[in-house]
């Protein structure tokens, strides 16, 4: 055999075991089937361990997180994997062909650049697109989507965006799933821990807001997680982040919006899913994972027909913005609706507003409960504005709270009546010398 034939033959049995990997590889197609496998085994190892004593019980969260491993290393990977499967790792940032970096808690990684062209970038967003159900493209340029694991990616293509932007933000269930985790970590003050715990049993209707990436979404969830077990809770979000139908299943479900096609049809707001489903599933409680737009008056109208017990986020900069944007999104969806009786009903239906920051302290980032604020109705302002009685700021000069000892004092008197309901003695909650 001549050295060329030897070589022709060598190169054609390289591309047949290269033909043969792609073939074995897990396909686009494949995302199903395997998450299903993965939850398949989550679901056998539960089950075998009630008649076998040997095997440890897991927690509904180490179940999700064994079932998102094994998708993670045997699904369609896809070009993200990688990081995904870093420890720690919160957020993933790649700007176009210029690199990008990792966000841990404490930390910030540079990545080296993932791409040689844009066009490569837009190809592994396309991937991802396809295994949701939807389209990256010129027509649609932006896309946001949820990976099986819960991660939610966000993507914006050129010449929208200069590079073409690509961020992914990981679920991290595991690190904080009481308030007393909150509380050791810094992030929220021990003198308010037994008056959120009671404000959740009391059924008030509580607002979380904040700008990006100051822990809404991990406070909602850990609040929601003292809802008392056997109220049936639903939640409505436009990406499903909370986790809760995986957390409590037993009685949590989820909701989440979905966009149109790119025909411009099946469009499902959260103000449809509020009108057309939430309530009609005789829900005990209400979670929503974001207030955006039109859901803002349906919820302000279930809270005033009697489901207390809603629990929300919002972005804004302070408690008064947080509260003036859930009018202005209310009022932008009820037109016919005066702003004033806007801004009664979000003093009436809003018991008490939490606020988060992020600080600089040593520089270092840590992330702080702001302002807390009990919210009623004003009947004394002409324009109807809710009144705020603010009881709670972070110094940050300090790194501490400064807690007005009077509060219970000054609690509004539904709040009052709400926690007589549930048996609770709002002087037995207020902290004693804390007031600076």
């Amino acid at each position: 055999m001549t050295w060329t034939r030897w070589r022709h033959r060598r190169r054609r049995s390289r591309g047949r075991r290269r033909s043969s990997a792609r073939q074995t590889r897990p396909q686009p197609a494949d995302d199903r089937a395997i998450y299903g496998f993965a939850e398949a085994a989550a679901r056998r190892y539960h089950s075998a361990t009630a008649y076998d004593r040997s095997l440890p019980k897991l927690s509904n969260v180490q179940l999700w997180e064994i079932r998102q491993d094994l998708y993670l290393r045997h699904g369609p990977e896809g070009q993200l994997a990688s990081k995904l499967k870093i420890p720690g790792v919160e957020d993933i940032h790649i700007h176009g062909t210029q690199g990008g970096h990792l966000v841990f808690e404490d930390r910030r990684e540079m990545l080296p650049p993932q791409f040689k062209t844009e066009e490569e970038l837009v190809e592994v967003v396309r991937y991802y697109a396809e295994l949701a159900g939807k389209h990256f493209d010129p027509a649609q340029p932006v896309v946001t989507l949820t990976f099986r694991d819960g991660s939610r990616l966000n993507a914006v293509m050129s010449p929208l965006s200069k590079p073409s932007m690509l961020t992914v933000r990981k679920q991290q269930l595991r690190r904080f799933l009481t308030l007393r985790s909150l509380v050791e970590k810094g992030a929220v003050p021990p003198a308010l821990e037994a008056l959120l715990e009671a404000a959740v049993l009391a059924r008030l209707n509580i607002m979380i807001s904040g700008g990006t990436g100051v822990g809404k979404t991990t406070l909602a969830r850990v609040l929601a997680m003292l809802i008392p077990r056997g109220e049936r809770t639903c939640v409505l979000e436009t990406e499903t982040e909370l986790m809760l139908h995986e957390l409590r299943p037993e009685d949590s479900f989820s909701f989440e919006a979905r966009e149109a096609n790119i025909e411009g049809a099946g469009e499902v707001s959260l103000g449809d899913l509020f009108r057309q489903a939430a309530l009609r599933q005789r829900p005990d409680r209400v979670v929503v994972g974001e207030i955006r737009g039109d859901e803002a008056m349906e919820m302000l109208d279930a809270i005033g027909t009697g489901h207390d017990g809603t629990l929300t986020t919002i972005h804004a900069s302070n408690p008064r913005l947080a509260l003036g944007r859930l009018e202005g999104l209310a009022t932008r969806s009820e037109a016919n609706i005066a702003p004033r009786v806007v801004r009664q009903m979000v003093g009436q239906c809003v018991d008490l507003i939490v606020h988060l920051s992020n600080f600089r302290r040593d520089g270092d980032k840590v992330r702080r409960m702001a302002r807390v604020a009990f919210v009623d109705e004003n009947l004394e302002d002409p324009e109807g504005r809710p009144a705020v009685f603010e009881f709670c700021h972070y110094d940050v000069r300090r790194d501490d709270w400064e807690v007005d000892d009077r509060w219970g004092l000054h609690a509004p008197e539904k709040v009052q009546e709400k926690m007589e309901m549930a048996g609770l003695d709002l002087t037995h909650l207020q902290p004693k010398g804390t007031r600076a």
